[in-house]
Parts: structure tokens; C-alpha cells; sequence
């Protein structure tokens, strides 16, 4: 009796063990025979048809996928088939989670499958965060690829076809261009790569793109500098002007890519049927800071190129220049110096035939003399005048004033602030020059015959500002006298190399304003 009562409280406490090692497993697991009967389970209608218990021995099939015939393939036959276990992943057909299937056989001595054992583990957000691990992976190679490959692109053509080539793969889409202002005045674009219509090449904004189109997305981004997302097509919509050519794009993500407050290109891709959201527009956005940082340095390697040609060409210019100002002098010294004091000898010789000396003979010598003086101070004071470095640039500027009709045929107005000026002698000097020059081109392009100058000190800077109300001409369009001299270009290299800056303002109509901005003496320069 007591051995009896013992056994069965054994095995009631090995079936509690077991029941409740059972309950606490993740997931489902069901014990199945051969005929899909379910035997035991940590269901009880929680994972079941509603109506199931958990002790009725129902099929398999009926109380797990609502079927009202086996399942195909089924794991379990599979299992009593073969007598060896297996693992498969199934997505469910009604919820679409995604289940990872264990059915391991259990067998009797004679080594035959008596049941199945099937556990059942929801994987879904186990798997959605693999995948977005594995995207995050893919996404951050694509960068860190362009990130590389950007640093060996020697043109506008490679920069937009890596960065089309990325913007596609983090945003999974399947079409694309990037476009690239012209130059920093074009108005619209040039574009440089593009997988629209299979053309992947360089060509205009017309070769590729319906115009009208192109016209009115370029001009809505440079009116706000803002990404343009498109994920509801409709038929007055933009990409209505693109679908009349290429059909089947539906969503349209369209980054600026913007230096210094300034659109100068832009990345597009499309696709027919992925809706684009706050992700992908921040991914692009990465690509186009990339993009925008590589245009940078392409632009700062054609101005260094720009430069240097033109730093050589004006060493040529200089040098002809030097040979003409010294032909210059010589002709002036020969025709008018020259001649002065000639005819004032010729007349002197004279005086020695006639006695007394004629006194409008005289008077005439005296004049000649005087000339020839005047104008050797003029030639002097131009070339380095001790006016300058003996009393000051303000004293220089009003020598310049009283000259100014004789030596530039122009008549200018010099306004000093009247403050205290200490320059250096190597920027006195160059102010000096710098200004006349300014002044000869109000003489040649201005169509007026005035200016005025104007001495300012700002700080530790001197703003010397040289300005006409002529015809003036459109900044946008660039210098127009810059191109034939090299004057404007050299003032401002020489400028920098002492730590200041130089600035020419004009608008058509409204005459034209120079301003040049130089360290005073003491003053610490941007150069150090």
C-alpha cells in the first residue's frame, strides 16, 4: 500500500515536472504521433483553434494552422519517414511571422519513431533585426566605399557616378542622375551621370531630361535650398514631365546639394513602387554632404589651376608691361623733356648773338625750363613719389587731386576720414599704385570723368574705396575688362599676400565701386 502510494506520487511529480517544464519552454512545442494526433502541448488555446484545450488528442494541422488536411510538406511525416530530425523556417500563411521549426524524433528500442516532437519559436523580430543589422552593414560600406572612392576622382563625371552609384544602393531604388551647375553663374545644370532611359554618360540638361521638367525642379530647389519628396503620383505633379518620357517612376527623393548657401547640384533617384520616408531621406542627405564636399574640392583644384595659369600668364604681363612702362618713359622723357630743355638750349645760344638779350627770348627759355621741370616731377611722383614717403598717403592723394587732369585726364574728389593712417612703405607704396590703376580703369570702361576716393580707418584696417557713377556692368557676368588685363587680378593677389582683401561691387547703370581693405602698420595680418 505504501510502496503503491509512493509510485504514484512519483510519477504524479515527475508528470507535474514534466508539465511544467513544458510550459515554461519559449514558444509552442506539441508531442504528435504518426497520425498528427497531438498527444501533449503547451498550447490550452493560447497559439490554437479557440476551442482547443489542450487535452483533446486533435490533429496537429487543425489546431495549429486551422487546416482540415495535413500541411504540405509536412515536417512531421517527414521526421516518421526518414527517423531523423530536422529545422526549417515557414512563414505562417495567415499572420505572415515567421516560425523556426524543430521536429526531433523520439524512437523505442527497436530504434522505430513512435512520436514527434515539434517546437514552434516566433523568429519575426529576431529576423527583422538581423536583416536591418545586415542593411545597416551594407548601408555603411556603401559610404564608407564612397567616402574612399571619392578621394581618387579626378573629374565631375567620376564624383557624380560614385555618388549615384551609393545613393541607389542605401536607398534601394532603381533609378537616379546627379546634376552639376555648369559654373558658379549657370542657371541650370549639367548632367553629369544618370540611369534613366539606360543612359549612363555625361551630357546637357536637355539630352537627357524633358527641359521643362528639369527647368522647374532645378528652380524649385533654388528657391528653398529643401529636399522635394514624391511619393503620391499625380498627373500635374513634377514627375508628370518625366513620366511623359520614362514611365513607371512613382516616387521621386531629390536632394540639393548646396556650398555656402548656393545650389550647385543636385541627386535624384526614383523608383515605381517603394514609398521613401524619413530614413532614406536621411541617408541621402549623407550621400549629398559627401557629394557637395567632393564638388568643393574639385571647384578649389580648378580655381588652384585657374590661378596658377593666370599667375603665369601675368608674369608674362608683367614683364611686357615693364618693357613698355620704360619704353613709355623714354618716349616721354624724349618727346617732351627732351624737347623742353632743346629748345630751351637753342634759345639760350641765341642770347649769346643778340645783345642785349631779348627779354621774350628769355622769358621763353625760363617757360621751357619750367616745363621740363614739371615734368619730371610728374614722371618722378608716378614712378615713386617722395611725397608719399616723406608726408604720407594722404598728402600723396592730394598731389593726385591737383594732378589728376594732367596725369589721367580724369577729375577725382578724395575723402579722408581724417583719422591717423600708419602704413608701412611696401603698402603705401602698392596703396598708391593700386589706386591709380583703379582710377585708369574709370578712364577706359566707366564712360564718366570722375571719381571719387575714399580713406577710412576701420580698426586695424585701412578701407580705401574707389568709386564712379558710370555705366557699370552686371558682377554676375564676371570683370570685363579682366579678361585682357591683368591689373584688377594682380591687385588682389598682392592684397592677400599682405593679409587684406579686395572687393568689386557694381550693378549696370549704377557705376562701379572698388574697395580694397589693407592692414594697417602694427596690425597683425590674416597671413601671420
Amino acid at each position: 500500500m505504501t510502496k503503491n502510494v509512493l509510485k504514484n506520487r512519483a510519477t504524479f511529480d515527475s508528470s507535474l515536472l514534466i508539465g511544467g517544464m513544458i510550459e515554461a519552454l519559449h514558444g509552442v512545442l506539441i508531442v504528435v504521433d504518426r497520425n498528427h494526433r497531438v498527444h501533449l502541448s503547451n498550447l490550452h488555446g493560447r497559439e490554437a483553434e479557440p476551442n482547443y484545450s489542450g487535452n483533446d488528442l486533435q490533429l496537429c494541422y487543425r489546431i495549429l494552422r486551422n487546416r482540415s488536411s495535413p500541411c504540405r510538406p509536412c515536417h512531421v511525416e517527414e521526421v516518421f519517414r526518414t527517423g531523423h530530425p530536422m529545422q526549417v523556417e515557414h512563414q505562417h500563411p495567415q499572420t505572415g511571422r515567421i516560425e523556426d521549426i524543430q521536429v526531433n524524433p523520439i524512437k523505442d528500442r527497436q530504434g522505430r519513431v513512435i512520436v514527434a516532437v515539434e517546437h514552434i519559436v516566433d523568429v519575426t523580430d529576431r529576423r527583422r533585426a538581423e536583416s536591418a543589422l545586415k542593411r545597416t552593414s551594407e548601408i555603411n560600406a556603401a559610404l564608407s566605399w564612397l567616402g574612399g572612392e571619392l578621394l581618387s576622382c579626378s573629374d565631375r563625371y567620376e564624383v557624380s557616378r560614385a555618388v549615384l552609384s551609393c545613393a541607389l544602393e542605401v536607398t534601394d531604388s532603381t533609378k537616379g542622375f546627379i546634376g552639376v551647375a555648369r559654373d558658379s553663374k549657370a542657371g541650370l545644370p549639367e548632367i553629369t551621370f544618370s540611369t534613366w532611359g539606360g543612359l549612363e554618360k555625361q551630357g546637357s540638361i536637355d539630352a537627357t531630361h524633358p527641359s521643362g521638367y528639369m527647368k522647374s525642379l532645378w528652380s524649385q530647389l533654388q528657391s528653398n535650398l529643401m529636399p522635394l519628396l514624391i511619393n503620391e503620383y499625380s498627373g500635374d505633379s513634377l514627375l508628370n514631365g518625366l513620366n511623359t518620357k520614362l514611365k513607371g517612376l512613382e516616387r521621386l527623393l531629390c536632394i540639393p546639394a548646396v556650398i555656402q548657401n548656393k545650389l550647385v547640384g543636385l541627386v535624384a533617384v526614383a523608383n515605381a513602387d517603394r514609398r521613401y520616408g524619413d530614413h532614406d531621406l536621411e541617408l541621402i542627405k549623407r550621400v549629398v554632404a559627401m557629394f557637395s564636399m567632393a564638388i568643393r574640392h574639385l571647384q578649389d583644384d580648378e580655381q588652384l589651376l585657374t590661378q596658377q595659369c593666370r599667375l603665369r600668364d601675368l608674369a608674362a604681363q608683367l614683364s611686357v608691361a615693364e618693357e613698355q612702362k620704360g619704353r613709355a618713359i623714354a618716349e616721354e622723357l624724349h618727346d617732351s623733356v627732351g624737347q623742353y630743355l632743346s629748345m630751351a638750349s637753342q634759345r639760350l645760344k641765341m642770347l649769346r648773338v643778340d645783345q642785349p638779350p631779348p627779354a621774350a627770348t628769355l622769358d621763353q627759355s625760363i617757360d621751357l625750363i619750367d616745363r621740363a621741370i614739371n615734368k619730371t616731377r610728374l614722371l618722378t611722383v608716378q614712378l615713386n613719389p617722395p611725397v608719399l614717403y616723406l608726408l604720407g598717403l594722404e598728402a600723396a592723394m592730394e598731389w593726385l587731386t591737383e594732378n589728376s587732369q594732367e596725369s589721367l585726364g580724369l577729375e577725382i574728389e578724395v575723402h579722408d576720414d581724417g583719422r591717423e593712417k600708419p602704413l608701412s612703405d611696401s603698402v603705401k607704396a602698392f596703396v598708391f599704385r593700386a589706386i591709380i590703376e583703379l582710377l585708369r580703369n574709370v578712364v577706359k570702361h566707366s564712360g564718366t570723368q570722375k571719381a571719387e576716393v575714399h580713406l577710412a580707418s576701420k580698426g586695424d584696417r585701412l578701407a580705401i574705396t574707389v568709386k564712379d557713377r558710370g555705366r557699370g556692368f552686371n558682377i554676375e557676368a564676371g570683370l570685363p575688362f579682366d579678361g585682357s588685363s591683368f591689373g584688377l587680378f594682380s591687385i588682389e593677389q598682392r592684397i592677400i599676400s599682405f593679409g587684406g582683401s579686395f572687393q568689386v561691387h557694381s550693378n549696370l547703370g549704377a557705376g562701379t565701386k572698388a574697395v580694397m581693405l589693407v592692414p594697417l602698420a602694427g596690425a597683425k595680418s590674416e597671413n601671420g
